[in-house]
């Protein structure tokens, strides 16, 4: 639900007042839940205003810059477009964009955004650019995935399985391997594809991610979902946004020491196993091992892998 100063916010963004459809519709849409945009909750007439056009890691976003970057926090009231969900939405037949968000986007004086290719071509980010102001301070930064830094990851590691299905392994006796310890995840060959399309992800954006991880992800947590970045590394991230905009850099050192992970804002986390502690060294502890099941997560994994490869050789 809107707020009252939210909904004057509206208001004056949209240059007249909303029908009571129209702010059922957004009270309907408001919040990362189940919504497509999030206003700040204290918005104030005359103060900068800062989009994030991002996927939920927007969230994490504005907590950095709450928590660590307070000059910049107190300087922007803060407008979340959560991209992922707009353009999800926007595939249906019957969709409309709604008003709210082309008008944002022009009264935007800074933006930090993904690269977007939705089934709407207004909202994708080559668009969305040419909407701001010309003095808009702009920074980009493709969503960060990877799945290499668990024994098996669901739709973004699922390889080694894979391999063992083709060599008439049955989805119980990889299981088994598992549990024996001999199970070969081929964390070498996963990393390196991994590295290698993140890098192609972030091409042509601002935020070079890549070097940060390879150098960092020993000394702390970088992922807890392949979709869903650690603290940590989205404060490396917002860091370097906010020096394409201008502001100063703290630094990888402030990322690493600086910015502790917020149980609040964790969410899912894939079950850390020794597997990946054998392999890759990391040097912080095992925090997560009973997450989401624990290791038995990975027997329902191994099972949807096999249902899935079953279907695709019908």
């Amino acid at each position: 639900m809107l707020n009252d100063s939210q909904i004057e916010f509206v208001h004056r963004t949209l240059g007249r007042k909303t029908t009571q459809i129209e702010l059922n519709y957004l009270h309907e849409n408001h919040g990362p839940d189940a919504g497509f945009f999030e206003l700040d909750p204290r918005p104030v007439e005359g103060r900068k205003h800062l989009v994030l056009y991002t996927a939920c890691t927007g969230v994490q976003i504005r907590d950095y810059l709450q928590r660590h970057r307070p000059e910049v926090f107190g300087m922007y009231q803060i407008t979340h477009i959560f991209a992922h969900a707009l353009s999800l939405r926007s595939a249906a037949v019957d969709f409309k964009l709604p008003e709210i968000v082309p008008a944002v986007f022009k009264i935007a004086d800074a933006m930090i955004y993904n690269p977007v290719d939705a089934a709407c071509a207004q909202l994708s980010d080559r668009e969305i650019v040419r909407q701001v102001k010309p003095e808009c301070k702009l920074a980009s930064f493709g969503g960060p995935h990877q799945g290499c830094w668990w024994l098996i990851c669901p739709f973004f590691g699922e390889e080694a399985v894979i391999h063992y299905l083709e060599a008439g392994f049955s989805a119980e006796a990889i299981w088994s391997k598992v549990l024996e310890e001999k199970f070969e995840p081929e964390f070498r060959r996963r990393f390196e594809n991994n590295m290698a399309f993140l890098k192609g992800y972030q091409h042509g954006t601002d935020v070079r991610m890549t070097e940060f991880i390879a150098d960092c992800y020993q000394k702390c947590k970088l992922f807890f979902t392949f979709n869903h970045p650690s603290c940590q590394l989205l404060a490396f991230v917002t860091d370097e946004c906010l020096g394409q905009m201008g502001f100063e850099r703290k630094g990888r050192e402030h990322a690493l020491t600086q910015v502790a992970a917020d149980e609040k804002m964790v969410g899912e986390v894939y079950p850390e196993t020794d597997y990946e502690w054998d392999y890759y060294g990391f040097e912080y502890p095992q925090r997560w091992s009973d997450r989401m099941g624990g290791i038995h997560f990975y027997h329902e994994v191994i099972l949807g892998i096999e249902q899935r490869w079953k279907t695709a050789k019908k």
